[in-house]
């Protein structure tokens, strides 16, 4: 598969794994989890009072890079999806992780833009036919365009990501 495009999702959880999403993808009718990867935040299992540092902004594989996603209708073809474990504010590991992971596949890969890096909510601005009613990944991904183009640092970045989440 030729990687033309990333797609950033959330999970709209406030915890979970990729074990979990492929639970809920399989009860959806998906023979597997359709994200490619899932960056954790340490929340497992509902137990909200523990975060395990040691997995904040840890990567968890979904499905095989070569493989087709099932992520975002219209783009799976050619497209890898990423998911955050969070709903509406993530943390500075998980932004961290994303930000590397996409200059990784971008360096490794080289078939990519950073301006082929997009939101879940974007794909009706690619093409209407595919619009979709979410908000996910629930961030602004113009601004994180911007940290991938080293023209916005990370904690300028989580400023802007808890102002967006208010108007939400």
């Amino acid at each position: 598969m030729k990687v033309e495009k990333i797609f950033v999702h959330c999970s709209a959880s406030r915890w979970g794994n990729s074990l979990v999403i492929d639970e809920w993808h399989k009860a959806r009718g998906f023979d597997k989890i359709g994200y490619h990867f899932v960056i954790s935040n340490g929340l497992y299992q509902g137990n909200q009072k523990t975060r395990f540092s040691f997995a904040n902004g840890s990567i968890e594989a979904g499905r095989s890079v070569d493989s087709i996603g099932a992520h975002t209708v219209g783009f799976n073809q050619n497209s890898l999806g990423i998911c955050l474990i969070g709903d509406k504010v993530f943390t500075k590991e998980q932004i961290e992780t994303l930000y590397n992971m996409i200059v990784a596949l971008k360096n490794q890969l080289g078939t990519f833009t950073f301006s082929d890096v997009h939101g879940h909510y974007e794909a009706g601005l690619l093409n209407p036919k595919f619009a979709v009613q979410k908000t996910c990944p629930n961030m602004p991904m113009d601004k994180f365009r911007l940290v991938l183009e080293n023209k916005l640092s990370i904690d300028d970045f989580l400023i802007a990501q808890v102002a967006y989440a208010k108007n939400l």
